[in-house]
């Protein structure tokens, strides 16, 4: 038998050539194991071409147990691996092959189901910022914001207070300096959650902290501690096998020094002119 912390395991319900999934709750709310598996695989950066099809197996095993509110949930997150992986016209919407993102988000407000905005628009504010659409990304994180109840305690509110730290700084160089300082104060305090959670468990949030602190680092025209931090980022994220997220690390490095580049070169140019 299966056994996990806080959860209690009771009977198999499926079984493939790879994986066995078993019918089983959390403790203490009574939500299935296979939503908390097949989500936090996704947020840990588990390879997309091996988690798409067990997010199928894991939709047939729930569909079994007739549990639609789970079901939607899993096929929400199959939907944002889908649209990752280039299965979709709009990677930012999460409507296509498998989710519906109109259907469903008017089906959660009539059901009021605070979990599932939250995760609707915690992925959507996600893939935004992942294409490179900030001003959508912080508007999704700020909805997001508001149905941070439905998730209290669990891994997603620490990847919100990530990729809502890294949106509001992406928007910061074209805003008003009075924006500009609301957005450092919502940092700063995401930045004292993301600290507390590194000090517990620095595998899963120090390299989440020290990209944030490049990203602000950056804005703030402090490009030696930004480079410091891009590359403790990149080693912790390596080093505890977050393979996504040292992904981002090297790309948002590799933005910082192609921008400092060409500043670099500018200069030269004006020094020369000058001469």
């Amino acid at each position: 038998m299966l056994t996990l912390p806080n959860y209690q395991i009771s009977t198999q319900i499926y079984e493939s050539a790879n994986s066995l999934i078993y019918r089983g709750i959390r403790k203490k709310d009574n939500q299935p194991i296979i939503h908390d598996y097949s989500s936090y695989s996704y947020f840990i950066g588990k390879q997309l071409a091996i988690l798409e099809p067990e997010m199928a197996m894991y939709s047939r095993a729930v569909a079994r147990l007739k549990q639609e509110n789970i079901l939607s949930w899993i096929h929400l997150f199959w939907q944002a691996i889908l649209n990752l992986m280039g299965h979709s016209n709009n990677p930012c919407c999460l409507t296509g092959e498998v989710y519906d993102e109109n259907i469903q988000l008017e089906h959660y407000q009539q059901t009021n189901d605070r979990t599932a905005i939250h995760y609707l628009h915690l992925n959507k504010c996600i893939l935004h910022y992942l294409f490179q659409e900030s001003v959508p990304a912080v508007e999704n994180a700020e909805r997001a914001k508001q149905y941070l109840d439905g998730v209290t305690g669990l891994l997603p509110v620490a990847i919100f207070n990530f990729y809502d730290s890294l949106a509001q700084l992406a928007v910061y160089p074209s805003l008003s300096p009075q924006k500009q300082e609301a957005v450092l104060i919502k940092v700063f305090d995401n930045q004292e959650k993301m600290k507390h959670w590194a000090y517990h468990a620095p595998m899963n949030f120090q390299h989440k902290y020290d990209l944030v602190e490049a990203e602000r680092c950056r804005v703030l025209g402090k490009d030696g501690e930004a480079r410091e931090f891009y590359d403790k980022a990149i080693a912790l994220a390596h080093e505890n096998k977050y393979l996504n997220e040292e992904a981002l690390a090297y790309e948002l490095a590799g933005q910082f020094y192609f921008l400092n580049k060409w500043q670099l070169i500018k200069a030269i140019w004006i020094s020369v002119l000058l001469a």
